[in-house]
């Protein structure tokens, strides 16, 4: 609540409303996640949703998407077997804790 002190000062008391926030912006998921948009894919794997970018280049530490026998598969770079197919750097995880009922 806002009280006017005899002064004309504006005095807070208790906590705002965060909706009333005229600062507060909705999140993007794409603008957040999302550098090259033509080249990215999301990628279900369990409970999770991958964020997959095929126009990266592999560094050494990164989690990939790879192709093997006609299905994908996802690890450690270091993890991927030689005769698979690199299909794309993973740059997000999006894990569902609970599914709406």
């Amino acid at each position: 609540m806002y009280y006017q002190r005899p002064e004309g000062v504006s005095v807070h008391d208790g906590f705002p409303n965060a909706a009333t926030d005229g600062a507060l912006q909705p999140l993007d998921l794409h603008q957040l996640l999302i550098k090259n948009p033509i080249s990215t894919f999301f990628v279900r794997a369990g409970d999770d949703i991958l964020v997959v970018d095929r126009s990266l280049a592999p560094k050494p530490t990164d989690q990939i998407v790879w192709s093997y026998d006609g299905t994908l598969h996802a690890s450690a770079l270091a993890q991927m077997p030689t005769d698979a197919e690199m299909w794309g750097i993973i740059t997000a995880r999006i894990r569902q804790l609970r599914w709406q009922t």
